[in-house]
């Protein structure tokens, strides 16, 4: 054999073990993805968020949920 040949040979080779180990690894990435609930149809949205407060709001700390759940106490009992 010529020597181009065997190089043809072995870039042949080469390239359907890459493309194998692409398309296992492609295979694999997809099975993530399904798991996740993210297809090329239904990607995963924006976590929802609550109705008075905008996306990407900061959540509030303890000091302001503490206060936030006295007002709440109050208005349940109808004091101003």
């Amino acid at each position: 054999m010529k020597p181009t040949r065997i190089l043809h040979a072995l870039v042949r080779a080469g390239a359907a073990s890459l493309r194998w180990v692409w398309e296992s690894l492609c295979v694999y990435g997809r099975s993530i993805e399904l798991a996740a609930g993210v297809t090329p149809y239904r990607h995963r949205g924006p976590p929802p968020t609550h109705p008075e407060r905008p996306a990407g709001h900061i959540p509030p700390t303890p000091v302001e949920r503490r206060l936030w759940s006295q007002l709440d106490d109050r208005a349940d009992k109808g004091e101003r």
